[in-house]
């Protein structure tokens, strides 16, 4: 190969890096499942505050300051999420977060501030328009962004380009199979949780029906089946990179589909059982059809997951 072709050759590998960023190391997915659990817990807590809001048409400055504190932290938290994507979409979404969780942080104290003014009460209408956003849409953005960054593989997993020469080697790792096979035995512990607690349930009424203990083990179930969601994914991507043969198949679309599910569906079942062991501190967001979706799903997607999971470790 002359040294005008080597050097295309090394210039297009560099733009394929630039655009195919390096799987998560140890360290950081380790960052990462420690940020998405506080992202988890204080956006859940957000959610209950502005419910009370809600429920008792007034803002207590305490709440309100509370309500500022906890929406800050999950915003910061979701931008520690977005760090290891590239550029260009960590900025976008980072300046989303920005935009959602800032505001809708700021809408107590504003209306508190307000009074009876027209102009504040004015601004306080469009900012408490961004709270259903933040609450309910961003948990899509959240699952998206793992869902990406957990599934990755370097490119030396593909074909080899037969214009290259030598590519280096991936780096050998042990296969996860025991952390697998622990990963998919918990994903199906938590969904029989969910669904023994959810069946027991009383069919009608209001929140205050159901009881704290089964609230408080459905709400735990809930959040570790979406981080054992991560850890599968995460595991599936490690043996796909263990293998490291030519050709070797990334982890299969639906591990990052099934992934993505269980992180939305297990935060809306967390969400609304945490307002459950509330009693009457519900408003729009937690429905009559967040907790069967949220659960069902969750459900779903965390079986469908473990057989995956079992089925790539019998390989």
């Amino acid at each position: 190969m002359s040294t005008a072709a080597r050097q295309g050759a090394e210039a297009v590998a560099d733009g394929d890096s630039a655009e195919r960023p390096a799987p998560l190391r140890p360290g950081a997915f380790s960052l990462t499942v420690v940020a998405f659990l506080v992202h988890c817990l204080s956006w859940a807590g957000a959610a209950l505050l502005i419910s009370a809001d809600d429920v008792y048409f007034t803002t207590s400055p305490v709440r309100a300051w509370t309500q500022l504190g906890t929406l800050l932290v999950a915003g910061a938290s979701g931008i520690v999420l977005l760090r290891t994507l590239p550029l260009h979409p960590r900025i976008v979404l980072s300046v989303i977060t920005v935009l959602l969780f800032v505001p809708s942080g700021l809408a107590s104290l504003v209306s508190t501030a307000a009074g009876d003014s027209d102009v504040g009460q004015m601004i306080t209408a469009y900012l408490w328009l961004l709270r259903p956003l933040t609450i309910v849409a961003y948990p899509l953005i959240v699952a998206g962004v793992l869902a990406t960054i957990l599934g990755r593989v370097p490119e030396s997993a593909g074909l080899a380009n037969p214009h290259t020469e030598a590519a280096e080697p991936t780096p050998h790792l042990p296969r996860h199979r025991h952390a697998s096979l622990v990963t998919a035995i918990v994903l199906i512990v938590s969904a029989l949780i969910i669904a023994v607690t959810f069946a027991f349930e009383p069919s009608g009424g209001s929140f205050a029906d159901v009881p704290a203990s089964s609230a408080f083990l459905t709400a735990c179930a809930s959040l570790t089946a979406s981080t054992a969601g991560l850890y599968s994914l995460y595991s599936l991507t490690r043996n796909c990179i263990a293998d490291s043969a030519p050709g070797s198949p990334p982890p299969p679309r639906i591990a990052q589909v099934l992934t993505a599910v269980t992180v939305v569906c297990g935060m809306a079942a967390f969400m609304v059982s945490a307002a459950r062991m509330f009693g009457d501190v519900a408003s729009l967001y937690f429905g009559p059809i967040a907790g069967p979706v949220g659960m069902g799903g969750t459900i779903m997607s965390s079986v469908l997951l473990s057989v995956l999971i079992i089925r790539s470790v019998k390989r």
